[in-house]
């Protein structure tokens, strides 16, 4: 049924068909002889109408073989005979019917498709199903089905071609269901192959041309079987419109066909071979113009001769490949003489010169071949392709690797040099103050970090600060290095500890990129009264150990961290120290170090360890908790920088105190 309508068979008039025994398992065909009658009247359903003197006529078969001039209404009858136990629902499945039917059984109408009346309603390749009650069937008695048909094409009416059988309705049901199957996996498989070789198309090859006329072939294809199938059914019953577009996909895949096979065997298209195609193009192009079906047979006739022309140049083509022993060939000549022989075989069951089969459909085989033929040239090329692109990619891969591998040193040059600018900032030895010890530890996370301390010796008191820069590397140490220079340069000028701090913010904000901040704790110790002051910006709170009382309390000042404000929020408060007190200054690296099961060493821990190591100088006591905090993380280095400050308050008499 995939390019039009006939196909051919009558049995002499006069003969009698008998009755057809209908099995109660099984479907039971209902090909064969049927008596017909060219003419129009509602006894012609009835059981008991005598129709013996009606003629005989092959079913499938052209009902114009038997009746060339036939317009109009015919009738067709034939008798079943159930099983006494046939007390089942049965149904019907009558193949193609051109092209409206009405359907009776029994005297019962029990189905229709498209319309006897009104032409515009065409049922023509519509698979007919019709339910048969089982309180209409007569057990052990005759059965008469009468299909009454209106034929409106020019070449064709009647029982004209398809499977026409009888019965239990569930064994139709999966006829039919197999039928549906069928359809779907072959429009699948065509859609799948178009995309495929779509796909490949897009690649820069010599095949590229040819690979995407052979896909749009394909989607024509699949675009045809689902027009001409019966799977359209599910979702319209609007039947014109897709016959149209299966005739003009038809006529676009063979306009496409005629091209590729040329490409594929090497060939140009000649002059015939445009004349034949501008005559398939005007084939479709009448067809749009033309609103009738019955008038469309000079245009289908031109399509078919086309198709044939195309399955003929084909052949030659492989006929000539096998003469020259083109065995590299064999695979893609054997699977188009499958496709080219299925298409003239389907083009001449049209036009009733072979039997009824779906040749196209099967033609799939040879389709498959070909595309191995394509896949195996196709994956050659890739190979190529991936071959050359493997060394060049391995020569631009050891070319960058180079290029990285001098920047990596030069950066690491320089990172060298920042982190040597950045240790000779740092204090180196603290100042002889007597009365005072300390001992400082700074260990960046990278080569350089944003940690950094300082102190100054001058008017009377110990000044001191602690910072701890946003973020690491070379930025959090630029801006380190500007609140440095910023601390150093005014110290000596600010009478206060929060004069200096809105100073040091001052030159922060200005420093400040990607919202970087600093958190600061700022102290003065007066050396003749040991009162300390200190100013927090966000800061950790220092730790302060009492050796009258042997605990240990923090310095709380609340502030924000400088950088982020104009203004400065942050608050000054102080206390009275005593020979024998200690403190230790820190950023966050110290407490939020962590084991090797996340866990933070923690505030407490630190206040636990100042208690623990009182009796340590200031010195063995900052690298007693360098020991500890390594010990704890399991690590040599830190996941953040890391810096304390320990101040020990001695009495004017002990040694040689150093300064903070």
């Amino acid at each position: 049924m995939l390019l039009t309508v006939s196909c051919s068979g009558t049995s002499p008039r006069g003969s009698d068909s008998g009755v057809v025994a209908v099995s109660s398992h099984g479907i039971t065909s209902l090909e064969g002889t049927w008596r017909v009658r060219a003419a129009d009247s509602p006894a012609f359903a009835s059981p008991g109408f005598d129709d013996a003197g009606w003629d005989r006529v092959a079913v499938p078969g052209n009902l114009m073989d038997l009746y060339p001039a036939h317009t109009g209404v015919a009738w067709y009858r034939t008798s079943l005979r159930f099983g006494e136990a046939a007390m089942q629902p049965y149904a019907l499945v009558l193949g193609r019917i051109s092209d409206a039917d009405e359907t009776w059984f029994n005297g019962v109408r029990i189905g229709s498709t498209g319309s006897v009346e009104d032409r515009t309603r065409h049922g023509f390749d519509r698979t007919r199903v019709y339910y048969v009650p089982a309180r209409l069937i007569r057990p052990g008695e005759a059965n008469v089905l009468a299909v009454r048909v209106r034929g409106y094409l020019t070449d064709s009416a009647g029982l004209i071609w398809g499977s026409y059988g009888i019965g239990p309705f569930a064994a139709i049901q999966r006829h039919v269901f197999s039928g549906l199957a069928a359809d779907v996996l072959f429009i699948g498989i065509y859609g799948f192959i178009a995309a495929f070789f779509l796909i490949f198309s897009m690649m820069p090859t010599r095949l590229a041309g040819a690979q995407r006329s052979f896909a749009f072939v394909a989607l024509f294809l699949a675009a045809y079987i689902f027009c001409a199938g019966q799977i359209k059914y599910l979702f319209t019953e609007h039947f014109f419109t897709f016959h149209l577009v299966q005739y003009l996909v038809g006529i676009a895949g063979t306009i496409l066909l005629l091209p590729l096979i040329r490409t594929i065997y090497g060939r140009k298209v000649g002059t015939v071979d445009r004349i034949v195609m501008a005559a398939a193009g005007l084939a479709g192009a009448s067809l749009i113009l033309i609103p009738e079906i019955r008038d469309w047979t000079v245009p289908r006739l031109a399509w078919h001769a086309v198709i044939l022309y195309c399955a003929a140049t084909g052949l030659a083509h492989i006929v000539v490949s096998l003469g020259r022993r083109e065995w590299d060939r064999a695979y893609v000549d054997a699977g188009f003489a499958v496709i080219f022989a299925a298409a003239a075989l389907e083009v001449l069951r049209a036009n009733s010169v072979v039997v009824d089969f779906n040749y196209l459909r099967f033609g799939l085989a040879g389709l498959m071949v070909s595309i191995a033929f394509f896949l195996a040239d196709q994956l050659g090329m890739i190979r190529q392709i991936e071959a050359r692109a493997i060394v060049e990619l391995e020569a631009k891969v050891a070319e960058r690797t180079a290029e990285l591998r001098a920047r990596s040193e030069t950066i690491d040059r320089q990172l060298e040099i920042a982190r040597l600018i950045q240790s000779r900032l740092m204090p180196g030895e603290p100042p002889a103050v007597p009365g005072f010890s300390a001992y400082a530890v700074c260990i960046p996370m990278d080569r350089v970090g944003g940690d950094f301390f300082d102190y100054h010796d001058g008017d009377g008191k110990i000044h001191g600060i602690v910072a701890d820069v946003s973020g690491h590397g070379v930025p959090g140490a630029f801006l380190a290095l500007i609140t440095k220079m910023a601390f150093q340069s005014f110290v000596s000028t600010e009478p206060t500890n929060r004069g200096l701090m809105e100073v040091l913010n001052r030159y922060i904000c200005q420093a400040t990129v990607q919202s970087n901040f600093v958190t600061v704790c700022m102290y003065s110790i007066d050396k003749e009264t040991l009162e300390i002051r200190y100013v927090s910006a966000g800061h950790v709170s220092p730790l302060l150990y009492r050796r009258a009382t042997g605990e240990c309390e923090e310095l709380d000042a609340r502030g924000r961290a400088l950088g982020w404000q104009e203004s400065v929020h942050a608050e000054e408060k102080s206390t009275r120290l005593a020979a024998g007190d200690r403190l230790l200054f820190y950023t966050d690296g110290v407490t939020e170090c962590r084991d090797g099961g996340g866990g933070f060493f923690g505030a407490d821990r630190l206040r636990a360890f100042v208690r623990g190591c009182a009796h340590l100088p200031a010195q063995e006591c900052a690298l007693s908790l360098m020991r500890t905090l390594r010990d704890f993380t399991g690590r040599e280095e830190f996941e953040d920088d890391v810096t304390f400050v320990v101040v020990d308050i001695l009495s004017s008499a002990d040694g040689p105190g150093g300064g903070p």
